[in-house]
């Protein structure tokens, strides 16, 4: 179950070893340590009210779910997202049925200590900079608020979906 005592260290390991803005892949509860307690931004926070708001997750929230499942395009979804840690707790392992040895295969683990385990995600990032042909152009906006350069990197494989949405909205 839940430790609070490790998911405080574990938050302290995350404000004191990672960069501020770094986005962290976590499950999307109202008390994970690396939202809550180190202020870090996550691919999916918690989405109780979001709905009511009329703010489309479903597709965010399946990526979340089959990446932690270690589905066949997860690498590809973590390159979506610029993904630059996971946080794998107890709760991703129970409410998300993360698959940890595909995380322990795959990827460095930079923290664990009990039921916690932080990976390092951002060498997929120097492999393969445009992935957007794979996935239509969702949330391109807050990428790009999040790194300006992709732009630039997918102009060319966006740009006319982008311009076929503006003609269709207006």
């Amino acid at each position: 179950g839940r430790e609070p005592r490790d998911e405080v260290a574990a938050a302290e390991f995350v404000k004191t070893n990672t960069a501020p803005h770094s986005l962290f892949l976590t499950a999307p509860s109202l008390h994970q340590p690396v939202l809550g307690l180190a202020g870090r931004t996550v691919v999916r926070g918690p989405t109780a009210w979001l709905w009511s708001h009329g703010f489309p997750f479903a597709e965010r929230e399946a990526d979340v779910r089959a990446i932690y499942g270690g589905r066949e395009d997860a690498l590809d979804l973590l390159r979506y997202y610029r993904v630059d840690y996971v946080y794998l707790g107890p709760t991703e392992i129970g409410e998300l049925k993360a698959n940890k040895a595909f995380f322990d295969s795959s990827f460095p683990a930079v923290y664990r200590a009990g039921d916690i385990a932080i990976y390092r995600i951002r060498a997929l990032e120097a492999r393969d900079r445009v992935i957007a042909g794979t996935y239509p152009p969702r949330e391109y906006a807050s990428r790009i608020d999040r790194d300006p350069s992709q732009v630039l990197a997918e102009f060319r494989a966006i740009a006319f979906e982008l311009c076929r949405l503006r003609k269709v909205a207006f």
